[in-house]
């Protein structure tokens, strides 16, 4: 019997030792585990902020693209004002030039009079 007690003690012993062989392995596999984890998670933290820095500036720069595109649009409507007045024009002086093509000559030398005085009471040119 003490044979069998030896036996049995020295197998729970051995298992003993097997069992705690087991637990530092897994404690070293689930600690190294976590240490990759960290880092995954401190590597997807540091993208995160990254990208919304990205995104912060991508809206402020989408905001200054509105209003650039804000203001080249009210730009053109006075450029397409400008066209429409001078097509307006021209389309007047077609008709005046046909119907009374005297009357146009008078009115394009007193334009042409008025700018040249513009033009030289702009740059005081004698």
């Amino acid at each position: 019997m003490k044979s069998e007690s030896k036996t049995g003690k020295q197998a729970v012993d051995s298992l003993t030792e097997k069992v705690k062989l087991l637990e530092r392995r897994l404690k070293k596999c689930i600690t190294a585990n976590l240490n990759k984890l960290t880092k995954i998670e401190d590597t997807c933290n540091s993208t995160l902020l990254k990208l919304s820095k990205k995104t912060a500036a991508l809206n402020k720069s989408d905001n200054a693209i509105k209003q650039a595109l804000l203001t080249q649009l009210q730009a053109f409507k006075g450029i397409e004002d400008t066209f429409y007045t001078l097509y307006h024009n021209i389309q007047r002086n077609q008709y005046l030039y046909a119907t009374e093509p005297e009357a146009w000559w008078d009115d394009y030398m007193d334009l042409k009079k008025h700018y040249k005085e513009e033009i030289k009471a702009e740059y005081l040119i004698d």
